[in-house]
């Protein structure tokens, strides 16, 4: 088979804007690089910050002028400056009768004298129609609550989900959520993960999952996670993406979730690694904490998904 048509863009020079607070492109793939009314897969990622903790900045995933429903991520910084959070937006896209392009922009939002900062930017498209099959070899939802969002509790609900049952029994499949929630007090976490089984309250599995307390009421989250899981068997499973509260006083609220599952067996190769047992970190060189070493039949671009969850101190 031949290889699935992939746009995909990569920064890993630093970027940097002060001076004004319009917004900046990061990463860009051009329209001319998507099939007109093609469905693609869309993985948007950087590591993002800015230079003063008392005020704010925001990151943006944009189809030609429009932003992806719950894309824009708003960022108090904490520790130091040049400490960079994560940003990771997914969804399925159908381009347009004309196509366009996405692209990844960032800015200040109140000072001018400051500085958005944005690093290791990517974003990574797979075709899903010409060679892939919906509902059979990769399933979709989202729970876009940008219109009116959803205030959480202090129990695990569900947003978005899919139910399906594999055709072949024993493939992996790989599941990967994303999920938007703005924040409305700085001393609540908010909890999210990957929920495998039907039940919220009862999970067969719940991980991975990540659990974060805002900087300022101002923020919004755009976070994601993925991981394989081997082996399905040929009967119904379920994958949502599940969020809480730690605390009743003041919740925030979900604004958008999305997960997606496809057949890594659909493709010639595939590899994976997932341990859930804690490892003890060091100090530099690091710890090395998972590895994978394929050997692929055919030369090739591979898409490399690594996630990893740390517990403060």
């Amino acid at each position: 088979m031949a290889a699935i048509a992939h746009p995909k863009v990569e920064q890993f020079t630093a970027q940097t804007h002060t001076g004004d607070l319009n917004w900046v492109d990061l990463a860009q793939i051009d329209a001319g690089d998507f099939v007109n009314d093609g469905v693609y897969l869309i993985l948007a990622s950087a590591h993002v910050g800015g230079s003063d903790f008392n005020d704010t900045f925001t990151f943006r995933l944009l189809h030609g002028a429009t932003t992806f429903p719950g894309s824009d991520m708003v960022l108090e910084p904490w520790g130091q400056a040049t400490d960079l959070r994560s940003y990771f937006y997914m969804t399925k896209f159908t381009q347009p009768a004309t196509a366009e392009l996405v692209k990844l922009q960032f800015a200040v939002l109140n000072d001018t004298a400051n500085t958005a900062y944005a690093d290791t930017i990517q974003i990574y498209t797979i075709r899903l129609d010409a060679d892939l099959t919906e509902n059979t070899d990769f399933f979709y939802n989202e729970d876009d609550d940008t219109g009116g969002v959803t205030a959480l509790t202090t129990s695990f609900v569900e947003f978005a989900n899919v139910v399906f049952t594999p055709g072949t029994a024993d493939e992996d499949w790989l599941v990967i959520g994303s999920c938007s929630w703005d924040v409305n007090s700085t001393d609540t976490n908010t909890l999210a993960h990957i929920r495998k089984g039907t039940n919220p309250a009862a999970p067969d599995d719940d991980a991975p999952q990540i659990s974060l307390e805002g900087e300022d009421t101002a923020e919004r989250k755009v976070k994601g996670f993925h991981r394989v899981f081997p082996a399905l068997p040929a009967s119904s499973v379920e994958f949502a993406v599940d969020m809480r509260d730690d605390s009743a006083t003041v919740v925030d609220d979900h604004v958008r979730s999305a997960v997606f599952a496809i057949r890594l067996d659909a493709f010639e190769d595939h590899a994976q690694f997932w341990n859930e047992a804690p490892v003890a970190l060091s100090t530099d060189p690091g710890t090395e904490i998972g590895n994978l070493d394929p050997t692929p039949t055919t030369t090739g671009d591979w898409l490399l998904l690594g996630f990893a969850a740390q517990d403060a101190q």
